[in-house]
């Protein structure tokens, strides 16, 4: 009996599009070790049409890794393109928020910031406007992973959010907070920015509404891959 054999062009839309999905999956939301970029997939995906980036972007999205200072830009600059497509309504706009359920935000800073008593700057990242594009994806994601080191960024986005009328003094059980996360895990050691964090209302209103908080405090976390680390101290 010979085997059955077809061409990916005479498959159902419904299924190739299904298999595009499967294969824009980063290897680690599929619980397996990468050595490459974990995006690559999804990103040549992108290229092959417009309706084959609509379908493999939330794949994409699902969980965003920035680990660099680098990467954090760039993801910047693709908001901003995004805003501008949004305003234009292109065909290429695309609501990355409702994709996100999960970033993790590395020591951007670098290791020469980390014994630093305050807060450096980066210029390319110290608008309002950026914070307010970066401010409506972190915010929206349910889980996030952010270095220690960067807390000041958070606290910047959360600043953003909180300039709409919601009232953070009051019971946050029956009010409705500008941000839908569940689940927070802050990697690295506590520094100067921590506290004023921790003090500002809307830092302790945000830490109030956490259900799940997570601390990685051990020198070897920095050794695994990210959400893949075993290094763990919850509370």
């Amino acid at each position: 009996m010979e085997p059955i054999s077809s061409r990916f062009n005479d498959l159902p839309t419904e299924l190739a599009l299904i298999i595009f999905k499967h294969a824009a999956q980063p290897p680690f939301v599929q619980h397996a070790p990468y050595t490459r970029d974990p995006y690559s997939s999804a990103l040549s995906l992108c290229q092959v049409s417009k309706i084959v980036r609509r379908a493999v972007l939330p794949e994409l999205l699902h969980t965003v890794l920035l680990s660099t200072a680098r990467h954090l830009l760039a993801f910047v600059r693709a908001r901003r393109m995004q805003k501008t497509y949004m305003d234009q309504q292109h065909d290429l706009a695309f609501d990355y928020a409702s994709c996100v359920h999960s970033m993790s935000i590395g020591n951007v800073r670098g290791p020469q910031y980390n014994s630093a008593p305050y807060f450096y700057p980066m210029p390319e990242l110290e608008g309002e406007f950026d914070i307010s594009l970066l401010a409506l994806v972190i915010l929206s994601a349910s889980s996030l992973a952010i270095n220690l080191n960067n807390i000041n960024l958070l606290s910047k986005c959360l600043k953003h959010a909180c300039k709409s009328n919601v009232d953070l003094n009051v019971d946050h059980e029956n009010s409705v907070l500008p941000w839908s996360m569940r689940s927070l895990t802050l990697p690295g050691s506590f520094s100067y920015p921590w506290w004023p964090f921790v003090m500002s209302v809307h830092g302790y209103a945000f830490l109030a509404s956490i259900q799940h908080l997570t601390l990685l405090f051990s020198t070897s976390f920095q050794e695994c891959q990210p959400f893949q680390c075993n290094c763990v101290s919850e509370i």
